[in-house]
């Protein structure tokens, strides 16, 4: 029993390792963060994302060869101010592009916090990016209030998280049941493989 739960436990950290460090393209992360020293929210995809996304926006695009990211990053501010609801003590807080990386294996897209209230202590973000780029999405949200922490998952269907709701994560597991038990599906195998190997092992010295 004990050893099953270790390998359950090693498979989830592997699913979970794999939402933190995002590499997919339709895993997005978000992070917003606010205290005395800095307004951020940051965004983490990939060039393809990127480019998947404005080929969406601009239909003559997928007859490109090549995309100049760069090229676009009005775009991308109106974009995402389009598709990101943020509410802080439920005021509305707009983005403004202030810094962007989008060569390379990670992208990554700057905006500074505009109409920001004078006190931070309740968020609200709801999140509608990339839901017609990709069947399934999977936008990681990460909110750092005045060093209160938060760690929501959104897709297609559970878009909103807040201050208070920290059980999102279990959401999105039901709502992707089958995303968690391949990794569990895969440690009883793989038990059950060792077990009557091992069972096999103890006939044969005997």
């Amino acid at each position: 029993m004990n050893r099953l739960l270790k390998i359950i436990r090693i498979a989830l950290m592997v699913f979970m390792c794999n939402l933190t460090y995002a590499h997919n393209s339709n895993e997005i992360i978000y992070k917003v963060v606010v205290d005395h020293e800095q307004q951020r929210l940051i965004i983490n995809l990939t060039p393809s994302a990127a480019i998947n996304l404005l080929q969406q926006l601009n239909l003559e695009l997928k007859s490109e060869k090549e995309v100049q990211l760069e090229n676009y990053l009005n775009e991308f501010e109106i974009y995402f101010n389009k598709t990101i609801d943020l509410k802080i003590d439920a005021q509305s807080v707009d983005f403004q592009l202030v810094d962007h990386q989008l060569k390379g294996h990670d992208a990554t897209l700057t905006f500074s916090l505009k109409n920001l209230p004078t006190t931070s202590t309740q968020f609200e973000i709801t999140i509608t990016s990339f839901l017609t780029v990709y069947d399934r999405v999977m936008n990681i949200v990460r909110v750092d209030l005045n060093g209160k922490k938060t760690n929501c998952i959104l897709d297609n269907n559970i878009r909103t998280c807040t201050t208070e709701n920290q059980v999102v994560l279990i959401d999105f597991l039901r709502a992707n049941l089958c995303y968690v038990l391949i990794p569990l599906v895969i440690s009883l195998v793989l038990l059950f493989f060792f077990k009557r190997k091992k069972i096999s092992a103890s006939k044969e010295e005997s």
